[in-house]
């Protein structure tokens, strides 16, 4: 599994901006201010959890996060999506959300994604933990799609996922 050290600038621009607005300590959600990560707006998602037990909800999704996918995923949980994936990423990345949640630290990492050639795509992203009154409650979550190919395609989500076809 790659290291955190070898993140794409996008999510070192987000640890440092998220680090910044506690000192490493979880952030208020109101300290917020999207003005400060406009260029990647695309490429992010807030998601809010339930703890037990553990579920994990898309509450908004960037663009290009909505493209990458080929759907809009806002309002459905990633959950939902574990039995039918294929990739074993929905498992990896809900380790990831619930070890941000029990350490209130942030989680970067990368998962492969199947392109239609059959070949992996490597896909950074970066989770970062946000309380509300005090309380963590949300993720503010950053994907990186920049070391993908402009000519790679990936497989669809409806077909890496077989409930889903």
């Amino acid at each position: 599994m790659p290291e955190p050290r070898d993140a794409p600038a996008n999510i070192e621009a987000l640890r440092f901006y998220w680090e910044s607005l506690a000192g490493g300590a979880v952030p208020e959600r109101s300290a917020l201010d999207i003005a400060q990560i406009l260029p990647i707006l695309p490429f992010v998602m807030l998601m809010e959890f339930e703890p037990d037990p553990f579920v994990v909800r898309y509450r908004l999704t960037g663009t290009k996060i909505d493209e990458w996918v080929g759907i809009n995923v806002t309002g459905r949980t990633l959950n939902e999506f574990l039995p039918g994936d294929r990739t074993g990423s929905s498992a990896y990345l809900m380790a990831c959300y619930e070890k941000s949640w029990r350490t209130g630290q942030p989680v970067i990492g990368a998962y492969d994604w199947p392109s239609v050639a059959g070949n992996p795509l490597r896909i950074w992203f970066g989770i970062f933990p946000f309380s509300i009154g005090g309380v963590l409650r949300q993720f503010l979550v950053v994907e990186d799609f920049a070391s993908v190919p402009d000519d790679a395609e990936p497989l669809p989500w409806r077909e890496a996922h077989t409930d889903e076809k």
